[in-house]
């Protein structure tokens, strides 16, 4: 009975080991035990909930976010989170303002310290560190229904966040001492772009931040303008279209995917909440449900994150009192509206193009394949070429998804348009992997004196093969055509190449 779950869930092709279900759960208890601290401490300070509220979203967050952090990682945002976490109450207390100057000042602060947060990336390897760090309260602040109003009350936010990054830190490290949790693998090494559109060096992480800037900017105009009070719907989404930007097509299927889920996740929501009542506590426990399964699932889809994401706040303001069919279509709207704002700003200022961000990354792996054949001549250690192979593959399966998804658009000569061509190559290398790594076990045992011909043949074949791959990805026009047929069948290539090498010797 105890493998039926697992089971059923690998039939489906999600989570069969239930990693990120395990991760999941890990998350929910520092969540819970936060919360529970944070009530704890703060009594006197707070009596409304905001404070618990806000560091349940900043809990969930970071414990994403800390999975694959490093102990020095994590000491960092022992240091940073309380003071990003008491700067951002301060910023949304005054976006909540009720004079006009200082509402516009929060908004301004608010984009500018979002900005800030990506463009901080661009510096080293602890730069993506901070920028993780000092946006988390500042989304957190956006998606709490209740608004911290005073210093003395930030104050204490502050000192609860730290306080549940030790709660996160260590249930992690205790899920991994047990072996509840899988250690994650090590992260591959960061890879920044200077190039840009039309001769530009700026350099990603900058163009970012200003598409960013932009559309939280003109987020806050239209929510303000349009949905009034319920403006933050618009903001969110527009953060959430325009983070981790991979490129233009990348930021379309975001905000589809947001707009779907969202979507499904209101309307499923507001029909539960109607069901329960207003001021139910059923409400919380749906809420709870909703972020749980949300956590779960994002892997999946980004659909089930914001499907998830806005069901849980649909049902916390549910229970606040706020529900009916009017609550429904401000969220509705302020999903569509933010999604419209983040894909204008993401093709309209300093754009990067999703073709070229994976024909960059596909070329990148087929230069790994062709160092690993180059070692492989000489007799060297595989090991280190194919662990970074494998993360080359991670880095363009995040850039993937919008070419396929439009792969399964009924578009007129489909096996032929030229995004679908770059999309068919740049599935090869994921089917190359395991190939790969024979190839690596075999040579270990295979003295270069000992190969046949027929070895020797195989390998010279699958290096012209991948010389053509990457001469035709160098080319922009009629690139993508060529590439996709040069790499056609390189995994099986490649799995030849590997069983004609001798193997092991016999004990």
């Amino acid at each position: 009975m105890r493998n039926i779950l697992p089971s059923a869930i690998s039939r489906l092709g999600f989570d069969p080991k239930l990693v990120g279900l395990r991760a999941t759960v890990v998350a929910i208890a520092a969540t819970l035990l936060s919360a529970a601290s944070t009530i704890a401490l703060t009594p006197a300070a707070h009596r409304d909930g905001a404070v618990v509220v806000l560091i349940v979203v900043i809990a969930m967050t970071m414990a994403r976010t800390q999975l694959a952090a490093s102990d020095s990682d994590r000491l960092l945002g022992l240091a940073l989170l309380p003071l990003c976490t008491a700067v951002a109450c301060e910023i949304r207390a005054l976006m909540a303002a009720t004079h006009l100057v200082e509402e516009i000042l929060g908004d301004g602060l608010f984009c500018l310290a979002v900005a800030a947060t990506v463009w901080v990336r661009r510096f080293g390897p602890r730069g993506p560190v901070v920028g993780r760090l000092a946006v988390a309260p500042l989304v957190a602040t956006l998606i709490s229904p209740v608004t911290i109003g005073t210093a003395v009350g930030a104050g204490w936010a502050g000192l609860a966040s730290a306080v549940a990054l030790g709660w996160i830190w260590l249930l992690q490290l205790a899920a991994r001492g047990t072996g509840f949790l899988v250690p994650p693998a090590s992260p591959p090494p960061a890879a920044t772009s200077n190039a840009g559109r039309g001769g530009t060096r700026w350099s990603a992480p900058t163009r970012l931040a200003v598409q960013m800037a932009a559309a939280l900017a003109a987020a806050f105009v239209v929510g303000r303008a349009a949905l009034g009070g319920h403006w933050a719907w618009v903001v969110l989404t527009a953060f959430v279209v325009c983070s981790g930007n991979r490129g233009r097509g990348d930021v379309v299927h975001k905000s589809a995917l947001r707009v779907l889920g969202g979507i499904g996740g209101t309307a499923t929501a507001t029909g539960l909440v109607s069901l329960f009542g207003t001021h139910s506590a059923m409400n919380l426990v749906a809420a709870f449900v909703a972020l749980v399964v949300a956590s779960w699932l994002r892997a999946a889809s980004y659909a089930w994150w914001a499907g998830g994401i806005t069901a849980m706040l649909a049902f916390g303001y549910g229970y606040l009192g706020q529900s009916g069919l009017e609550p429904l279509l401000e969220r509705l709207a302020g999903i569509v509206l933010g999604g419209l704002i983040g894909v204008a700003a993401s093709w309209l200022i300093l754009p990067i193009r999703t073709t070229d961000a994976v024909r960059r990354r596909l070329n990148a792996a087929l230069g790994l394949l062709a160092e690993l054949l180059t070692g492989l001549r000489a007799g060297a250690d595989l090991t280190g070429v194919a662990a970074r192979y494998g993360h080359a593959v991670a880095a363009l399966e995040l850039v993937s998804p919008p070419l396929t998804a439009l792969r399964r658009l009924p578009l007129r000569r489909r096996t032929s348009h030229p995004l679908h061509r770059l999309a068919d190559a740049g599935t090869v290398p994921r089917r190359c992997l395991e190939p790969v790594r024979l190839l690596t076990e075999r040579a270990r045992s295979a003295p270069r004196a000992a190969w046949t011909p027929r070895a020797t043949e195989l390998l010279s074949a699958t290096e012209a093969t991948l010389t053509t791959a990457r001469a035709s990805l160098a080319r922009p026009a009629g690139g993508p055509e060529q590439a996709d047929g040069a790499v056609h069948g390189l995994d099986d290539q490649l799995a030849d190449l590997a069983a004609a090498l001798p193997g092991p010797a016999a004990p």
